[in-house]
C-alpha cells in the first residue's frame, strides 16, 4: 500500500499550488483522499473507504464553480459523516470519556451555535443546507470523542476546523473571506482524513 500512500500525499502536496476552478485541478483534489479510499478498502474497512470515497467526490464538487456544485458537495460531504458517525458508534467506548473529552464536547457545542450564528445570515438559500451541515458536523465530531485513542477525535476535530474555516471564507463577514485557495482549510481536511484513516484502520 505504500505506492497509494504515496500518491495520495503528492496529490495532497501539489493541490495548494495550483489555482483556478478547472477540472485538472479538481481531479487532482480528488486524487489525495480517493486514494486514501483505496487503502482503506484493501485494508478490509469498507464503511471507511465509502467515507473517503464520498469525500473524494466532494472534494471535486467543491473545488468546481458556482452554487449548484457547492450544494451538491454539501450534500456529498453530509452523506460522508453519516457514514463516519456508523463507523464512531460501532467503536464507542463510554470508557474512555473524560474531563478533557467532556471539555471538548462543551467546546463543539459553542462552536455549533457561533457557526450557524456566522454563517446563516450570509448564507442566502442555502441556509437551509447549511444549517443541517453544520449539525451534522457536531454530531459526528460529539460521536468521535467517545472512540478510544486520540487519532479518531483528533481527525474530527480537524475536519471542523477545516469546514469552520471554510465557511468562515464563503458566509462569514466580509473582512473574513480572502480570494483563492486556503492554505488552513486544506491543510486541516487533509490531516482531518488522514487522522481518521489511520484511527479507523488501526481501531
Amino acid at each position: 500500500m505504500t505506492i497509494h500512500w504515496a500518491i495520495s500525499v503528492l496529490a495532497a502536496l501539489a493541490f495548494p499550488a495550483l489555482h483556478g476552478q478547472g477540472p485538472g485541478r479538481a481531479a487532482i483534489k480528488m486524487l489525495a483522499v480517493g486514494f486514501l479510499a483505496v487503502i482503506a478498502l484493501r485494508g478490509g474497512v469498507g464503511l471507511l473507504a465509502l467515507a473517503l470515497a464520498l469525500s473524494a467526490l466532494g472534494d471535486f464538487l467543491l473545488a468546481r464553480p458556482g452554487d449548484r456544485a457547492f450544494l451538491a458537495g454539501i450534500g456529498v460531504f453530509g452523506a460522508a459523516h453519516l457514514v463516519y458517525l456508523v463507523l464512531f458508534v460501532n467503536m464507542m467506548d463510554p470508557g474512555v470519556i473524560g474531563f478533557i473529552r467532556i471539555a471538548l464536547a462543551v467546546d463543539f457545542l459553542f462552536l455549533a451555535v457561533a457557526l450557524g450564528r456566522a454563517f446563516l445570515p450570509g448564507a442566502g438559500d442555502m441556509r437551509g443546507p447549511v444549517a443541517g451541515y453544520i449539525v451534522l458536523l457536531t454530531v459526528m465530531g460529539l460521536a468521535a470523542l467517545a472512540v478510544p485513542g486520540w487519532a479518531v477525535p483528533l481527525g474530527a476535530a480537524l475536519f471542523i476546523l477545516s469546514d469552520s474555516l471554510l465557511g468562515l471564507d464563503r458566509f462569514g463577514p466580509a473582512a473574513a473571506r480572502t480570494s483563492g485557495q486556503r492554505l488552513d482549510v486544506w491543510a486541516s481536511y487533509y490531516g482531518a482524513q488522514i487522522a481518521l484513516t489511520l484511527g479507523l484502520l488501526n481501531g
